[in-house]
């Protein structure tokens, strides 16, 4: 979900120098300053293009694909959004809210879409601007090669915004196209190898939740020993995403947002699923 300021009635940018030899670039659909939903602090998001995923409820379907710029024809000039950008050109925007970052323990969160989609790209960002203290974040779906991972990002990632949907594997398959066998399986790896991470899971009505959704999440954290998941109560305004697109969602999805006595609700069973006294914890 985006908030804070976009940049998306923004001219054009200048797209910085690549002279160090990182010359990776990536579509960037959408670039947000100053966002609070996405990490610790003031937040610039940046938002990647392709997923692998075709999540029924999907919140960004305009990013699905990584589809052709935005300006149609080939790109001339400095980058706009929807064009491909260097890693030095995104970087020198998120530099540029060095001091909100400070001020807010805030950083730089990468989006999408799926960013692990362009690992090469983001090592190349995060280099660039952890060597200015901006703590750098990752919002993935889990759906990516672990071996890729250790090559390209091992140790450029300050956290992982973990997204865990569905545990049964046959509604997973379902509902977001995919097996999450390989999801769960990084998830496990990734905690394993003492990398900072954020267990979100999208409550989605009929969907992710359901009681026995979120009893299969909290077995799950429970033995990996991940202490608490963050919830992402049902946002409607996916709707009128979808009606700009020229579609529907591929499942009939609820025109009322999560109330927050729902979203109580859920929080205090999950929470006495976790069974906190009885739980593992991390060496």
């Amino acid at each position: 979900m985006r908030s804070g300021w976009t940049m998306s009635s923004m001219p054009c940018i200048p797209q910085g120098d690549e002279s160090d030899g990182l010359s990776v670039s990536a579509r960037i659909f959408d670039l947000v300053h100053g966002s609070t939903e996405d990490g610790p602090g003031l937040r610039t998001v940046v938002f990647l293009g392709g997923c692998p995923l075709r999540c029924a409820w999907c919140h960004n379907p305009e990013l699905q694909e990584e589809r052709a710029s935005l300006r149609g024809g080939k790109p001339q000039g400095p980058p706009r959004l929807g064009d491909r950008w260097t890693a030095q050109g995104v970087a020198d925007q998120i530099l540029r809210d060095v001091p909100f970052y400070v001020a807010s323990s805030g950083g730089v969160t990468m989006s999408g879409g799926e960013p692990m989609l362009h690992m090469p790209f983001l090592r190349a960002v995060s280099e660039r601007v952890r060597k200015a203290g901006v703590h750098f974040a990752v919002d993935t779906c889990g759906e990516f090669d672990y071996r890729t991972y250790i090559r390209w990002l091992r140790g450029h990632v300050d956290l992982f915004l973990y997204d865990v949907k569905l545990i049964d594997d046959a509604l997973h398959r379902r509902f977001t196209g995919r097996s999450n066998v390989r999801i769960l399986d990084n998830l496990a790896r990734l905690w394993k190898d003492k990398v900072c991470l954020e267990v979100r899971v999208p409550l989605i009505p009929g969907f992710t939740a359901t009681r026995d959704n979120l009893r299969s999440i909290a077995d799950f954290l429970h033995e990996l020993g991940i202490p608490d998941a963050t919830f992402l109560p049902y946002n409607p305004s996916v709707l009128d995403k979808w009606q700009s697109l020229g579609s529907e969602p591929p499942s009939p999805l609820p025109a009322q947002p999560m109330s927050l006595d729902e979203l109580a609700e859920w929080r205090t069973f999950f929470e006495s699923c976790l069974n906190k006294e009885a739980r593992p914890t991390r060496e």
